[in-house]
């Protein structure tokens, strides 16, 4: 963990855990204070996650915290222990997150070939008959032995 993250959660860990306590107990003010308080960890978690890492071409620090937010608030009905518990379920969403946008960013990039139903083969979307035999018969010939096309 960031050790500035880390001096500042030993500051503020007896007012997130009492905080958190409150919000189980219904009190919007406590969700209010602990959302001010837990907000810039998550805005500081964020940049260390992204920061030398590939997906921060496709993702930037504001839209993760975003994203971690909405997950959070969302599941903030199950409730949190303490805020150790609250901050290692912050970073479990998060990387969660950076991996999900990852899979979607490489997903678009993949080229997607439908598959032949009855040979199994993939095939391109505007190929001939003609071409896609010549493309099998190239397959099928020993190495070194190319045929013509």
């Amino acid at each position: 963990m960031n050790k500035k993250i880390e001096d500042r959660l030993k500051e503020i860990a007896a007012p997130i855990t009492l905080l958190i306590g409150k919000v189980r107990e219904g009190d919007d003010d406590a969700r209010e204070e602990l959302w001010k308080i837990f907000f810039p960890l998550l805005k500081q978690k964020a940049d260390s996650c992204l920061r030398g890492n590939n997906v921060a071409a496709v993702m930037n620090p504001s839209d993760l915290v975003q994203d971690a937010s909405l997950v959070l608030l969302k599941h903030e009905e199950i409730g949190w222990n303490d805020r150790a518990h609250l901050y290692a379920f912050a970073a479990t969403v998060m990387r969660h997150i950076i991996i999900d946008r990852a899979r979607k960013h490489l997903a678009k990039n993949r080229i997607q070939l439908p598959i032949d139903e009855l040979t199994g083969e993939q095939t391109p979307h505007d190929s001939s008959v003609l071409e896609i035999d010549e493309i099998l018969d190239q397959l099928r010939a020993p190495a070194g032995k190319e045929t013509a096309l």
